[in-house]
């Protein structure tokens, strides 16, 4: 429980103001984590029509990477 609180604080306290009202809601340090990378990875894995295929691909290979590390 302590330990949830200070992850819950160190994200809260880290994020910025826009987006502090939709995460403050949160009382698990874990869902406010899923909550974040699901709505990054949405926003920066989208296909775009005119840019080519491989380097898409190759660009989500790597921004899924740097979540690993």
């Amino acid at each position: 429980v302590f330990a949830n609180k200070i992850c819950v604080h160190t994200i809260i306290s880290i994020i910025s103001n826009e987006r502090f009202g939709v995460y403050s809601l949160y009382k698990e340090a874990k869902e406010i984590w899923d909550s974040v990378i699901t709505g990054y990875t949405t926003k920066h894995l989208e296909m775009i029509e005119d840019k080519d295929i491989k380097v898409q691909i190759n660009e989500s290979h790597k921004l899924l990477e740097d979540f690993k590390s």
